[in-house]
């Protein structure tokens, strides 16, 4: 591949991914009837996807609330303490899902 190519294959994945990522927002907005998004996380520091977001609030006409990009880490140390805080409260996660649009998520006691 060329720089140029791979440049190009590069921007395209991007775009299949961010058009998915925003065809879900869409969806939880609706199905949860919101008029709000709040966006966190790594993928949120992405100036194109920040982009993409602020069209799609201005079309879909709800309000967007991005994290500052100094706050816009990778979650996975705060997945892990929540996940040490659960454990340490002898929590239980339930968790269904056959499909990622699906997914039902929630503490039990015990």
């Amino acid at each position: 591949l060329t720089p140029q190519r791979l440049a190009d294959v590069c921007a395209s994945f991007q775009e299949a991914v961010f058009d998915v990522l925003l065809a879900k927002c869409r969806q939880a907005l609706r199905k949860c009837q919101r008029r709000d998004l709040l966006v966190g996380g790594g993928v949120a520091a992405n100036g194109r996807f920040r982009q993409r977001l602020e069209d799609l609030a201005r079309e879909e006409r709800f309000e967007l609330h991005i994290s500052p990009r100094e706050y816009c880490t990778d979650n996975a140390a705060m997945i892990a303490a929540a996940g040490r805080r659960g454990r340490a409260a002898r929590a239980r996660a339930a968790i269904e899902a056959t499909r990622s649009d699906l997914i039902m998520f929630s503490f039990l006691d015990g």
